[in-house]
C-alpha cells in the first residue's frame, strides 16, 4: 500500500504542467521528472540500485512513447509499429476507439507498468 501511495503523490502531485507538457519532447525534462519522483521512494528503500532503476525506467517509461510500442504489439498493430506518418494511430489502439477511453487505457497502463517495475525493485534490489 505504501508503493501505490508514494507512486499516486510523486507522479501526479510533484508532477508539474512544465514536465507534464514537456517530458516527452526533451529527456532532461523526463529526467528532472523521474528525479522529483524517485526522491520520496528513499522512505521505503534504501538500495542505491533499486533507487536507480526506480529513477531511470520512469524516465524512459514517461520519456518515450513504449506504452504505444508495447499497445501495438499487443494489438498485433505491427504497420504502426513500424510505418511512421500522420495519419497512422500511434498508440496501438483503432481510430474508431473514443480518444477519452484511448487516453486513459495509456495511463493506465503507464501506471502499471510503474508499480511493477517500483514493487520489484523495492522487493528485490
Amino acid at each position: 500500500m505504501e508503493q501505490l501511495l508514494i507512486h499516486l503523490f510523486a507522479d501526479y502531485w510533484l508532477q508539474n504542467d512544465w514536465m507534464a507538457l514537456n517530458k516527452k519532447d526533451k529527456f532532461y525534462i523526463a529526467l528532472t521528472h523521474a528525479f522529483t519522483y524517485t526522491i520520496p521512494f528513499i522512505l521505503l528503500t534504501r538500495s542505491p540500485l533499486a533507487l536507480f532503476v526506480i529513477f531511470i525506467t520512469h524516465a524512459i517509461i514517461d520519456g518515450t512513447n513504449i506504452v504505444y510500442k508495447l499497445n501495438q504489439i499487443k494489438n498485433w498493430d505491427f504497420k504502426s509499429l513500424f510505418i511512421w506518418g500522420d495519419n497512422i494511430i500511434k498508440d496501438g489502439y483503432k481510430a474508431n476507439r473514443p480518444p477519452f477511453i484511448r487516453v486513459w487505457l495509456i495511463i493506465i497502463q503507464d501506471n502499471i507498468l510503474h508499480l511493477i517495475i517500483n514493487y520489484l525493485s523495492i522487493k528485490y534490489l
